[in-house]
């Protein structure tokens, strides 16, 4: 798989729903330009300033009070080489970017030692059919995402419209078959990474500043929890039995396979990626029949992103009484790389929906950190 773009002209994207960003925020971040957040942006010099990228895993703050997680280069992760799309906008009109230019096709950036110019931290481009790419500090503003490893099953395609004679690109577009039987051998693909070169509007995304690219992998994953009343032991998970967690339509059911699809824009007042999911016909499962308990069966379940879905419902026994709770559908969006937990309380005499939880995963082979969960 080449990667290189197969151009197609049709108009039309969707945007993200809202979601409830609640959790740790651990992403790939691969990075773009000599130096570090501390540096100074580059001037240009005579020859221009070269892109050059570097490799690591970014570790943010948490929220869901997550345990830190290890910050390692990205072939530390078994990513010997990945892939870059970029693109400047040429033409900015009544806020709207009106044109695009290609910067970067599918560049193929693969892991090796030393320093050239185009290798400032053992990553390197310049190859056949790749020329080193300098910042133009007079683009209206830059884009850049992509996916890894660069050898991945992904089929990028662009949108383009033609105007006065000029073809336009306006989206570039991933899709790739998702299987969350099968975690590892699932591509990460990168948020959009959009920026003016604006210092109010952009200070970490500076023309001549490090890129960083947020990479995830196109799964979801979820986990349903049980919480019990204050001081009362007669409640307990012991007391709990035949757990599902389905959804109430009929015929609808939780899909485990499928194809991801995700755009970015690249003219126009859009700014963030967008996606959509297709459930495969085989590959689906009718309920959850597990739970997560921690430190004894810590379970989680890995589906298919979902733009959205009908309401949910959560039955289970509480002794000899089969209770049950309902999920609205607003609370059934899975985005691409987030977590879900389901916080369902058991009192005396009722079951209801605690919270919804959410976090961004680090998508990685390494052990997860335990989750310690407050306030439920």
């Amino acid at each position: 798989m080449t990667g290189r773009l197969h151009k197609v002209c049709q108009l039309g994207r969707n945007g993200f729903g809202h979601v409830l960003h609640i959790g740790s925020f651990v992403l790939f971040a691969l990075t773009a330009c000599q130096g570090n957040e501390a540096d100074e942006p580059i001037s240009p010099t005579e020859a221009g300033t070269p892109i050059t990228f570097s490799g690591a895993l970014k570790d943010a703050e948490s929220i869901e009070r997550i345990r830190p997680r290890t910050v390692g280069s990205l072939h530390d992760y078994a990513v010997s080489a990945f892939r870059v799309y970029g693109y400047k906008n040429d033409a900015y009109a009544a806020g709207s970017y009106t044109s695009s230019q290609e910067v970067m096709n599918a560049y193929n950036v693969r892991w090796q030692n030393g320093r050239t110019t185009t290798n400032s931290d053992g990553w390197e481009y310049l190859d056949d059919g790749q020329y080193v790419k300098y910042w133009d500090y007079a683009a209206h503003a830059y884009r850049f995402f992509g996916f890894a490893p660069s050898t991945a099953a992904v089929t990028p395609t662009v949108t383009s419209h033609t105007e006065a004679g000029k073809t336009i690109d306006d989206e570039v577009s991933f899709s790739l078959a998702v299987n969350a039987e099968d975690e590892s051998g699932t591509p990460y693909v990168s948020k959009l990474w959009f920026s003016t070169g604006n210092a109010i509007d952009y200070p970490d995304r500076l023309f001549g500043r490090t890129v960083k690219l947020e990479f995830i992998k196109p799964l979801a994953r979820v986990r349903i929890l049980f919480i019990y009343p204050e001081g009362n032991p007669l409640y307990s998970r012991a007391t709990l039995s035949n757990v599902r967690f389905a959804p109430i339509a009929a015929g609808e059911k939780i899909a485990k396979q499928g194809t991801v699809r995700i755009s970015y824009p690249l003219t126009g007042i859009a700014t963030t990626e967008s996606w959509t999911s297709t459930p495969a016909a085989a590959g689906s499962i009718e309920a959850i029949t597990e739970d997560y308990q921690a430190g004894v069966s810590e379970v989680w379940h890995t589906v298919l992103p979902r733009t959205s879905q009908g309401a949910y419902k959560l039955s289970v026994d509480v002794f000899a009484d089969t209770r049950t709770a309902t999920v609205p559908a607003e609370y059934m969006t899975w985005q691409p790389g987030y977590e879900y937990t389901y916080v369902f309380k058991v009192t005396e005499d009722n079951l209801y929906l605690q919270v919804v939880q959410t976090a961004v995963r680090n998508w990685t082979t390494v052990a997860t950190d335990p989750h310690e969960l407050y306030n439920w």
